[in-house]
């Protein structure tokens, strides 16, 4: 399970590597998966030195996740959202596959469900550690595309609420 995680993120964090850097603040242009890269989860998880909350996932919706990535990757993401609308009819409130969801409506231009996905995630995870950066990162990049300046500060100001360190000895 873990070596499938470590993958998956050693995937995603190479092809990061690859990007040409993220978009001006001022967001025309639709965001493609190096963008949701960039933005949303490398970021993420260069700051997730704080405590990181992770539920024990059912194994069916694992490997829908782990095909859905496959499917991004591929940029085939309609696929993509069929897995993880699978995987949601299996765990409802699994907070990893509503950010998923939310991740790949960004990269679809449906910017209020990218919204509404992460917010969902947001709610029902546990609201701390690289998965809530990714909520609020989500937020704020979707906020931006629908012309929202003020919603998407708003949004970045919670980011750092997210990484909660454990507390140094006395």
């Amino acid at each position: 399970m873990r070596l499938i995680i470590i993958s998956l993120f050693l995937l995603l964090f190479l092809s990061a590597c690859a990007s040409t850097g993220p978009a001006p603040s001022n967001r025309t242009a639709p965001p493609v998966l190096t963008e949701v890269e960039t933005e949303v989860r490398q970021p993420a998880s260069e700051e997730s030195a704080g405590i990181q909350v992770q539920p024990l996932q059912n194994p069916a919706v694992r490997q829908l996740l782990a095909s859905a990535s496959a499917s991004e990757s591929a940029g085939q993401l309609e696929q993509a959202a069929q897995m993880l609308e699978r995987g949601l009819r299996i765990e409802p409130r699994d907070p990893e596959l509503l950010q998923r969801m939310a991740e790949i409506r960004l990269q679809q231009e449906a910017w209020q469900q990218a919204i509404s996905f992460a917010t969902r995630s947001f709610d029902m995870g546990a609201q701390t550690g690289e998965l809530c950066a990714r909520n609020w990162r989500t937020m704020a990049l979707a906020n931006e595309y629908l012309k929202d300046p003020q919603a998407a500060a708003a949004a970045r100001t919670h980011i750092d609420d997210c990484m909660r360190q454990r507390p140094k000895k006395y």
